[in-house]
């Protein structure tokens, strides 16, 4: 990037020349494609429906409690195995517009 005097002075110094071109020319920035855009506006409550419902599936994980909150998933509740939890959390994963999942499921021996 190619930096002058002018883009130095002034009151957007600090925020650089491609800012600057950017307020000026209001150019819209996006960080998702359109074509993707249903997953990242996807509801709290759509996504934790999605995911329950998913998991509700599998008989071992039936009572795994939902909750979602600005697209992080936290899963909730008592698995039989390590590897159940392990699976509910994968599955999870899988849901259009989960960001992250919050494991705190517990297990018996």
């Amino acid at each position: 990037m190619f930096w002058s005097r002018r883009h130095l002075e002034g009151p957007n110094r600090a925020l650089g020349e491609r800012h600057v071109d950017a307020a000026r020319h209001r150019i819209p920035l996006q960080a998702v494609a359109p074509t993707a855009r249903k997953a990242v506006d996807a509801s709290d409550s759509d996504i934790a429906k999605a995911v329950g419902t998913r998991l509700s599936k599998d008989t071992q994980l039936k009572k795994v409690d939902v909750r979602s909150d600005a697209g992080g998933v936290t899963l909730m509740g008592q698995v039989p195995t390590i590897v159940a939890g392990a699976k509910a959390s994968e599955m999870a994963r899988g849901v259009s517009g989960v960001k992250s999942v919050k494991n705190e499921l517990t297990f018996t021996k």
